[in-house]
């Protein structure tokens, strides 16, 4: 069976280094190979000699190795009392940089909400769409991330009403 799911970053990297490996490996192989010819070996003797060298080279260890770390991985995230079900997930949580959770440490839909606004000068607390304090940095932090904002409206048809699209950062800030 093939899977309709899009391979990991981490696979994608394995991929990559595999390939490279590769491509090094053959190349070593074949300078080996020419080497040994220009010393007069024999065409059998030098063939056999790089293929063996090719074959040496190639980390077969390497799956596993992987697993491995990605299993030690799942036992450390245990011991800070999450817990991780597949394999996979601990692979994805690698490349993760924003993790949306509620007050009790649960992992949320991904929906975020602006709590303060760090400036140079300090920061100011923000409930709902009312500002604390306002001031130029404030209004030049809130200037920069509305400009720098991907996040759109669009109408859902199925529901009639108006809906925020884009990452979930430029929807908080939207």
């Amino acid at each position: 069976e093939q899977s309709d799911e899009e391979p990991s970053l981490l696979a994608k990297k394995l991929e990559r280094f595999s390939r490279m490996l590769g491509g090094v490996i053959l190349a070593f192989a074949f300078v080996i190979f020419i080497i040994g010819l220009w010393a007069g070996k024999s065409f059998e003797e030098m063939l056999l000699t790089s293929v063996a060298v090719a074959v040496a080279a190639i980390p077969e260890g390497l799956a596993i190795t992987v697993t491995a770390i990605l299993a030690i991985g799942m036992q450390r995230i245990l011991r800070e009392k999450a817990l991780v079900r597949r394999l996979s997930a601990a692979e994805t949580l690698g490349s993760t940089s924003i993790i949306c959770v509620d007050k009790t440490g649960t992992l949320t839909e991904g929906i975020m909400e602006v709590e303060r606004i760090e400036t140079a000068n300090g920061h100011t607390g923000v409930s709902g769409s009312q500002v604390e304090e306002k001031s130029k940095e404030l209004v030049k932090a809130l200037e920069i991330g509305v400009l720098c904002n991907d996040a759109y409206e669009e109408t859902d048809a199925h529901l009639n009403e108006r809906v925020v699209s884009g990452t979930p950062v430029d929807q908080a800030l939207y």
